[in-house]
């Protein structure tokens, strides 16, 4: 992420009163208009709306405003932040990242929602911050939960976007412990998995009434959604449950905001387009605009237009870079451009297409590219295999790009690159060229 968008968003203050939304929930073949439509009629809000809304006609709209959703994996893999952002005519942005708790959150609220420029940023979490680490000791205690929360809301507002708290949805406890990998004695202390979970989605509430912000209460909704909210795992959300968190946000907003039936439509597959010809690097021009999940594990440095990383801890750490905004090509004219060396290391690069980011891997939306380069590779790993210099322009026509990298024009739309550097500590892999030319 170039932390340089970051420094062309304003700071600003914006509040929003609280307000829970309950009401009918969508079944689970309802399509994005048919959860905007049902929410439309059925939402029945309890709190305080938006008072100048409701004199004033809902006079500012939401067509146009970009939503970021951000949040754990039950936000990165569900599909209810773009279905309500589609329904609402507005831009959308999924910052969230599979396996994060609060505390790590902070780390990743500045270059995945923040330079985003949202207006709308939907805050969910606790499904990772219960994990206990050990018996009664959670991953972050609910007091820790209820602070890093308002750190959050916090820096949401001073960019000028509005926070919309949303509580967790209930987890199956009869699949918990043993799709989490965790003791059953671990949780004696404090009651059941879903009683201690209910703890977090109580300190969500809280922190809503303490600081004005929106909140909506998804856990209550979930309970009354007649199919199963969550998948076999007992904690990831189902097509019922992504309904009825997509459902919920619909309502809120529709409650709150106007729209302008004249408005120009959002284009989901928005991207910049790279004429024939012209060559886009898919690396960044800086170090700092790379993430790296498991902190100090990899080193980065960006001259020159040269980009050189190694692990430092000789496993197989990664770093990830989402771009500001996915480019999209012409498959039938368009080429990858590769000039790389691997040295002493190793190297797996992954791109993500058809506005997929390297936070969640998304079904269909992504591929292991370096596998598909005509190298050398190791055995088992499937890795580019150390010393070797890779220079190609390959047509991407003949690369196995799969069925949800294109866009509605059949153009290929390219969105984030994740490379894994493993091997002997030190040893760099470095990149003179990594790109698509129309």
């Amino acid at each position: 992420m170039n932390k340089k968008t970051a420094a062309l968003i304003c700071a600003a203050l914006a509040a929003l009163l609280t307000v829970s939304c309950v009401g009918n929930v969508p079944d689970e073949s309802s399509s994005p208009a048919d959860v905007s439509a049902e929410l439309s009629h059925n939402a029945d809000p309890s709190g305080d709306i938006n008072e100048e809304s409701q004199v004033s006609g809902m006079t500012e709209t939401l067509d146009g405003k970009m939503l970021v959703v951000f949040g754990d994996s039950i936000t990165a893999l569900g599909s209810w932040g773009k279905t309500a952002a589609e329904s609402c005519n507005m831009r959308f942005f999924n910052g969230a990242f599979g396996g994060i708790n609060t505390e790590e959150a902070l780390d990743l609220i500045e270059p995945f929602v923040i330079s985003r420029g949202p207006d709308i940023v939907t805050l969910c979490f606790g499904m990772n911050d219960l994990l206990m680490t050990a018996k009664d000791i959670p991953q972050v205690s609910p007091e820790k939960f209820a602070e890093n929360l308002k750190t959050m809301i916090g820096l949401v507002t001073a960019c000028g976007a509005t926070p919309i708290l949303m509580t967790a949805n209930p987890l199956d406890e009869s699949v918990f412990y043993a799709s989490q990998g965790q003791p059953e004695s671990w949780y004696s202390s404090v009651g059941s998995p879903l009683a201690w979970l209910d703890v977090y989605n109580q300190k969500t509430r809280e922190v809503a009434a303490d600081t004005g912000t929106a909140l909506i209460d998804t856990r209550v909704l979930c309970d009354s959604s007649e199919a199963a909210v969550t998948i076999s795992d007992g904690i990831h959300l189902s097509a019922a449950g992504n309904n009825v968190f997509a459902a919920a946000l619909v309502g809120y907003l529709t409650s709150n905001y106007a729209s302008d039936p004249d408005a120009e439509r959002v284009v989901y597959d928005e991207s910049v387009y790279i004429p024939e010809g012209e060559t886009v690097s898919l690396l960044p021009e800086y170090a700092s605009a790379w993430y790296v999940p498991e902190k100090g594990t990899m080193n980065i440095s960006v001259s020159d237009g040269v980009t050189a990383m190694n692990n430092t801890n000789g496993l197989w750490p990664d770093a990830q870079y989402t771009l500001t905004m996915p480019v999209s090509v012409n498959p039938q004219t368009g080429s990858l451009v590769c000039d790389f060396s691997t040295a002493g290391s190793s190297v797996s690069i992954i791109l993500f297409l058809g506005g997929a980011t390297p936070n969640a891997y998304t079904e269909g939306q992504y591929v292991v590219i370096s596998r598909h380069l005509g190298y050398r590779l190791d055995d088992v790993s499937l890795d580019l295999s150390p010393n070797q210099n890779v220079a190609c322009t390959i047509n991407l026509s003949d690369l196995p790009f799969p069925s949800g990298a294109y866009g509605e024009d059949g153009n290929l739309i390219i969105s984030g690159v994740k490379i894994f550097v493993p091997g002997a500590a030190g040893e760099k892999v470095t990149f003179r060229s990594f790109g698509i030319t129309g």
